[in-house]
């Protein structure tokens, strides 16, 4: 059982979320101010950007933090993952670090650097965060298969209720070390009253090092892409969206998982 300080800390935590969540967040979580004609409430794309993938990160930690708490672990390892995302909750407040543009060193300055610095072979961070392994390890190696569920979808003509793709091949330029290449399929099938429809389609793109996220250019022409983004320790699930490729606004929502053979 967990002792009354952790506890304590869960009740702050609850709190503190309550908060974060009862902002507005912008346009890409449903959220639409009807006064249109109120020039201080115009959508702000980086910070709609922004708010999305914080509210991911909080998202996928609190479900980590929950299963850590339902497997009745040591209350020292709840103790930390409850400062870690306290610590998350506190950048969401204080980065200005424009996600897939910048990256956030991670020290209480917020110092930004350029995403294309991050796992180029140089220390560019104080503190060595753009070279760690866990920015530069690729976490969609090529003969991995993800399955992804449908969590909202504003913008896609099949609205599928699941998404699968695979990933073909990882190769890192060796002049451009930061953005390995990855090549896979997309697949979706989906199951009518009176038919069946399967659609396979080619995935391009890369490994984001500073987001720790896989990025697909859109296979089609419609201008949707596809990224999938990794946090905390967990190798194995991602949140990923379908974005509009020229701004990176995200439209729709998938969390995905390994599948394991």
């Amino acid at each position: 059982l967990l002792q009354n300080a952790e506890m304590r800390s869960l009740w702050l935590l609850a709190f503190l979320v309550a908060g974060a969540l009862a902002r507005p967040h912008g346009y890409g979580w449903g959220y639409r101010h009807e006064n249109h004609d109120d020039d201080d409430h115009q959508c702000n794309e980086e910070e709609t950007l922004k708010h999305s993938n914080d509210l991911d990160h909080v998202t996928h930690q609190l479900e980590a933090l929950d299963d850590l708490i339902n497997s009745m672990p040591d209350p020292e390892k709840v103790g930390l993952t409850v400062e870690d995302l306290e610590h998350d909750l506190d950048l969401m407040e204080h980065d200005e670090c424009t996600p897939f543009k910048k990256f956030s060193c991670r020290v209480y300055n917020h110092h930004c650097i350029s995403a294309v610095l991050v796992c180029d072979g140089e220390q560019d961070c104080e503190n060595g965060a753009d070279e760690e392994h866990r920015h530069c390890d690729v976490a969609t190696p090529a003969g991995s298969h993800w399955r992804g569920n449908v969590v909202y979808d504003h913008c896609t003509n099949r609205k599928p209720q699941v998404l699968e793709f695979d990933i073909d091949s990882v190769d890192i330029i060796p002049y451009f070390p930061g953005r390995p290449q990855v090549v896979g399929k997309l697949h979706l099938n989906q199951k009518f009253k009176d038919y069946d429809s399967s659609v396979n389609l080619e995935l391009h793109g890369y490994w984001h090092p500073g987001e720790r996220a896989v990025v697909f250019t859109a296979p089609e022409s419609d201008g949707l892409g596809l990224t999938c983004t990794f946090y905390g320790d967990d190798a194995d699930s991602c949140i990923g969206h379908v974005i509009r490729e020229l701004t990176f606004e995200p439209c729709a929502s998938f969390h995905f998982h390994r599948v394991h053979d």
